[in-house]
C-alpha cells in the first residue's frame, strides 16, 4: 500500500513534526483503519479523513493531561474490493496540538462476505504499542520453529525407545538360553550320579544252586561229632 507525505512547513527544525500536513494511502482495497498517539498538548489536535474524494470524516480529541496512545483517528466502511485512496489532512490550526500518525491498518483482500472489524481502545501508558503486523509474523514464525522441533524430538524419542526395547529383548533371550543349557547340564551330571550310586550299592546276587553247593563244602571240611570219643 503505498504513502505520500506532503507538507508545507516544518516546525522546530526536526522532519518529524509539520504543519498542514496531507497523507495519501493508496490500493487499500476493501477497508482501512488509521491509529496513532495525542500528546497531552492545551489544544485538542484535529485531523480530517477523505475517502476516494468523497466522504469525508473529521477527528476532534479532547485533551487532558495525559498521552494517549493507539487512538484510532479513522474507521472505513466496508469498501468494494478495488484501489482506493484515503487523504490524510492535518489543518495549520493545531500548531499548539499533538497528533502523531503510527500506523494503518489496511485489509488488502476479501475473506468473507461481511467486513471482519478489528477492535480498539484507547490506551494511556509511558510506552509506546508496536504493529500489530510484525507481531503477527514473529508470532507464526516461532510457533512454525516450535513445532518442526517438537516433531523432530519425538521422532528421536521414539527412535531411542525402539533401540532401547530391542537391546533388552536380545539380553532376555540370551539369558534364558543361559539358563536352559544350566538345567541340562544339572540333569546330564545328576543321571550319572544316580547310576554310580546303583553300581555300589547293589548286593551280589547268588542262585540257589551256587547257595547249597557251599553249604556242602562246609559240612565236609567240619569233623565228625564221634571223631573226639
Amino acid at each position: 500500500m503505498p504513502i505520500h507525505v506532503s507538507c508545507t512547513q516544518v516546525l522546530g527544525g526536526h522532519s518529524e513534526e509539520y504543519l498542514d500536513l496531507n497523507v495519501k494511502a493508496r490500493r487499500m482495497r476493501i477497508g482501512v483503519e488509521v491509529f496513532g498517539t495525542i500528546g497531552n498538548k492545551e489544544t485538542s489536535p484535529t485531523s480530517i479523513y477523505n475517502l476516494d474524494n468523497s466522504t469525508s470524516s473529521q477527528l476532534t480529541f479532547p485533551t487532558n493531561d495525559e498521552t494517549n496512545y493507539r487512538v484510532p483517528f479513522y474507521k472505513s466502511p466496508l469498501l468494494s474490493p478495488g484501489d482506493h485512496t484515503l487523504t490524510i489532512i492535518v489543518p495549520p490550526g493545531n500548531k499548539n496540538g499533538q497528533l502523531v500518525l503510527d500506523y494503518i491498518i489496511y485489509n488488502p483482500t476479501p475473506t468473507s462476505t461481511s467486513y471482519a472489524t478489528i477492535t480498539t481502545s484507547v490506551y494511556r501508558s509511558a510506552s509506546a504499542i508496536s504493529t500489530p503486523a510484525s507481531t503477527h509474523s514473529t508470532s507464526v514464525n516461532a510457533m512454525t520453529v516450535g513445532v518442526a522441533g517438537g516433531l523432530g524430538g519425538l521422532a528421536a524419542g521414539i527412535a531411542l525407545t525402539l533401540i532401547v526395547l530391542r537391546i533388552i529383548r536380545m539380553r532376555s533371550r540370551g539369558h534364558a538360553v543361559t539358563i536352559q543349557r544350566k538345567e541340562q547340564r544339572l540333569r546330564d551330571t545328576l543321571q550319572v550320579s544316580s547310576v554310580r550310586t546303583m553300581d555300589f550299592n547293589t548286593p551280589p546276587q547268588i542262585s540257589p544252586n551256587n547257595s547249597s553247593q557251599m553249604i556242602q563244602e562246609e559240612m565236609a571240611e567240619r569233623p565228625p561229632p564221634y571223631a573226639n570219643h
